[in-house]
């Protein structure tokens, strides 16, 4: 599989950079959750849970303003898949079902997110 070259524009290439060490933070923190959520929860779990989902948010938001360079020449991320998996992580913390939220962590965010790391990590 051969190096994946973008052509970042500035204005991409540092909201990439401002990415990579965002991910670098918010990686770590989706995982604790999860383990939070997979055994007992803090006081403060849902609270760190809305942290993490706004972070969430702000990545989605990157990677919206940058998917057209992303996916050029090949995709690395689908959107409607990543689309479908967000919506199930929305899904899981509306019914603030422990196993549920544990469980799109898992399978749905944290892919993502460390897709984005790696694409941020090129990119800068």
């Amino acid at each position: 599989m051969g190096e994946t070259i973008y052509s970042w524009s500035e204005v991409q290439k540092e909201v990439m950079q401002e990415a990579a060490g965002y991910l670098t933070r918010l990686i770590p923190a989706a995982e604790e959750l999860k383990d939070e959520f997979l055994g007992e929860l803090k006081e403060d779990s849902y609270d760190y849970l809305n942290m993490v989902v706004e972070g969430l948010n702000w990545v989605i938001q990157v990677y919206n303003g940058t998917k057209d360079e992303i996916n050029a020449g090949a995709e690395q991320i689908n959107s409607a898949e990543m689309d479908k998996k967000i919506s199930a992580f929305g899904s899981a913390v509306i019914s603030r079902n422990q196993q549920n939220i544990a469980k799109s962590l898992t399978d749905d965010v944290l892919p993502f997110l460390s897709k984005m790391k790696e694409i941020a990590d090129t990119a800068c």
